[in-house]
């Protein structure tokens, strides 16, 4: 069995607060709903029933969505010498075009250009291509938001990103006034 001896350059931890207080508030209202329902039949009011399993329904799935974020060991980022993994996917050095900053809303968020998108887009599901169709559009075929994170220099983290890329593929610094822009086409 051969041993690859990668170098971990950053790795980000996600934050866990606020997946905790989410999941919390999903329970305290699947609760709740469950009490509209109790209350629905006893009274028989028709519409605590409906609105009980409605609420049942969608907490319930909100309660599947923020254990599973708090309940993972995986790190949001990590870069190493070889490639980087963002939220359960990785990306070879290879594989990447171009790495930058923007600004987006309060934050900062760095977007990664591939060579080949398309390669990536075909392996998500149908909402989360839609939510890469709009990244393309805002300038980044993968956009990662380190606002997620608590206390990361997003500024650090792209020097890192940058200098791990230019390393692993010999790509020398894009001068800033030719800049090219590929579009990619969604099916």
């Amino acid at each position: 069995m051969e041993v690859i001896n990668m170098t971990v350059i950053e790795q980000i931890e996600r934050d866990k607060k606020r997946p905790i207080m989410m999941f919390s508030l999903s329970a305290v209202m699947v609760a709740m709903s469950i009490m509209s329902i109790v209350v629905g039949l006893q009274v028989q009011a028709t519409l605590n029933i409906v609105f009980g399993v409605i609420g049942i329904a969608f907490f319930a799935g909100m309660l599947i969505v923020f254990g599973k974020d708090f309940m993972t060991n995986t790190p949001y980022l990590r870069v190493t010498d070889e490639d980087f993994s963002y939220d359960k996917k990785t990306f070879s050095w290879h594989e990447v075009r171009e790495v930058k900053i923007a600004d987006f809303g309060k934050g900062k968020v760095i977007l990664v250009n591939l060579h080949n998108p398309q390669s990536y887009w075909d392996s998500l599901s149908k909402i989360h291509r839609k939510m890469a169709e709009m990244s393309a559009q805002n300038g980044g075929h993968v956009q990662i938001n380190l606002t997620k994170s608590t206390n990361v220099d997003s500024q650090q983290v792209l020097a890192q990103m940058q200098q791990a890329h230019r390393q692993a593929t010999g790509i020398k610094l894009q001068d800033e006034g030719k800049k090219r822009r590929i579009r990619a086409s969604f099916k």
